[in-house]
């Protein structure tokens, strides 16, 4: 069996997994060790702590796409600092899994979460849209720069919340 799929394995056992830049090397260490040659592989280069999140992020984004055979045409990306993606996993068992990763220049976070059905894992994508939108709308309240663009591009994203229907559809398609 490839180290990859020993590590969906884990990863679809444990449910999930989240790294964010403020979690300790010493937490994360069997994690890494496991995940470093995979977002290297990508390209990923760890030179400060944010770096960490995306390093992890190519990793998983990597197992998804090519070990679990993983289809989506589910990606939703806010002022390219945050994304969530909604994966049909067929190894090594059947499974939705949502990749999100929230990022600024203090501070970042990727979530992994493994879903045994579609509807769990469309609110999960939602719920991270969400909270894009909460926190725009708290932006745009605020007498600053760039508030008004902050209302308009929460109006936009409302756009990209999935529906149950669409997303089991697109399954029956890909079998």
């Amino acid at each position: 069996m490839l180290i990859e799929e020993k590590i969906l394995r884990k990863l679809f056992s444990d449910g999930s997994l989240e790294v964010t830049s403020d979690t300790r090397h010493e937490e994360f260490s069997d994690w890494e060790s496991i995940l470093k040659p995979l977002a290297e592989a990508e390209g990923a280069i760890v030179v400060k702590p944010l770096d960490l999140v995306d390093y992890i992020e190519s990793a998983l984004r990597s197992l998804c796409k090519k070990i679990a055979e993983a289809e989506t045409d589910y990606p939703a990306t806010w002022e390219n600092y945050s994304s969530v993606e909604l994966y049909y996993c067929t190894r090594p068992s059947k499974a939705f899994v949502v990749l999100s990763t929230d990022s600024d220049p203090y501070f970042a976070t990727v979530r992994f979460n493994v879903h045994k059905n579609a509807r769990s894992a469309v609110r999960d994508y939602n719920s991270t849209i969400d909270q894009w939108r909460d926190t725009l709308a708290d932006h745009s309240t605020l007498d600053v720069p760039g508030a008004e663009e902050s209302a308009e591009i929460a109006d936009e994203l409302k756009h990209e919340k999935l529906k149950i229907h669409e997303v089991l559809e697109k399954i029956k398609s890909i079998l």
